[in-house]
């Protein structure tokens, strides 16, 4: 879902509250950021775009409240709104499906990665590469638009999920939220985090806990061979001591025997490229497809 702020004062208020430099962004480029706690854990995480004099934060459906509840907090001492928008439909693009839909309505796609493309009825952002993915953002006005959808595959958000995990990118949801620092997600690495911007909410213990190498967990991506699905906020726990080793962000089932997961886990239960966990008192044996990028 989608989070609208706009206002007189919105770059100065964003830049004092988003781990990103809402400063550095122009109209239509887009970028990672978060919300952090004073603690320095992160309440939410969203991709940003500016459209026009509008910064539109797309986010897990959970997340938005807290998130408005959090920001109006200190929106009040600044000329800058917050609202829920609900005027856009989101879809992710990979494959051929977006060359396929711009040919057929004259739209060029952005060629670079964080780049916004406005037309008439939404606008499309280049959100990754290898394999190349763009997110489509349709007006709910436009019949048209999404008519054209039916000539092209559409399939359930589990297969953007995987592609997120794939590339370590991970979105917390309300079950995940306010427990982690962004360096524990990865979330630095992938653009979401500016140590140069100066103090925003939790500033100081995230940039403690990055200039003092603080920080001992960090972001997996593992499959795990079991029929045992995973959910967001679900524990991990170690096959023989029964210690928590770590915590689900996100999981997808890819095969009836077999789920991939993305989950924060303790830098030391990671020895080799295999891990055992204890499901339901049976042992799982996981895979990890990358290691903490600390």
């Amino acid at each position: 879902s989608v989070l609208q702020i706009d206002g007189e004062q919105v770059k100065s208020f964003l830049q004092g509250q988003l781990t990103s430099d809402v400063a550095s962004l122009r109209e239509n480029q887009s970028q990672l950021g978060g919300c952090c706690s004073i603690k320095g854990r992160m309440i939410s995480n969203f991709r940003i775009h500016q459209i026009k004099n509008q910064h539109l934060l797309s986010m897990h459906n959970s997340l938005t409240e807290i998130t408005a509840s959090t920001l109006k907090k200190y929106a009040v001492f600044f000329k800058a709104n917050i609202s829920i928008n609900t005027d856009w439909q989101i879809f992710g693009m990979a494959g051929e499906a977006p060359t396929t839909l711009a040919t057929h309505f004259n739209i060029k796609l952005p060629s670079h990665l964080n780049e916004i493309h406005a037309f008439s009825d939404g606008f499309i952002v280049n959100v990754g590469n290898n394999p190349e993915r763009f997110e489509l953002w349709i007006s709910n006005d436009c019949n048209i638009l999404y008519q054209s959808l039916a000539s092209i595959t559409i399939v359930e958000d589990c297969v953007w999920k995987l592609l997120n995990i794939q590339k370590n990118i991970a979105f917390l949801s309300e079950k995940t939220s306010d427990q982690f620092l962004p360096q524990m997600l990865d979330f630095d690495k992938v653009g979401g985090v500016n140590y140069q911007k100066g103090c925003y909410t939790g500033q100081e213990i995230v940039a403690r806990a990055h200039y003092r190498g603080q920080v001992k967990k960090h972001l997996c991506y593992f499959i795990a061979n079991t029929n045992q699905p995973f959910f967001s906020g679900d524990e991990l726990m170690e096959l023989d001591s029964k210690k928590n080793i770590g915590t689900i962000i996100n999981s997808i089932t890819i095969t009836p025997e077999t789920q991939a997961c993305q989950a924060v886990i303790d830098d030391k239960a990671i020895t080799s490229n295999h891990i055992q966990i204890n499901v339901n008192e049976s042992p799982v044996n996981c895979v990890l497809k990358n290691k903490p990028n600390n």
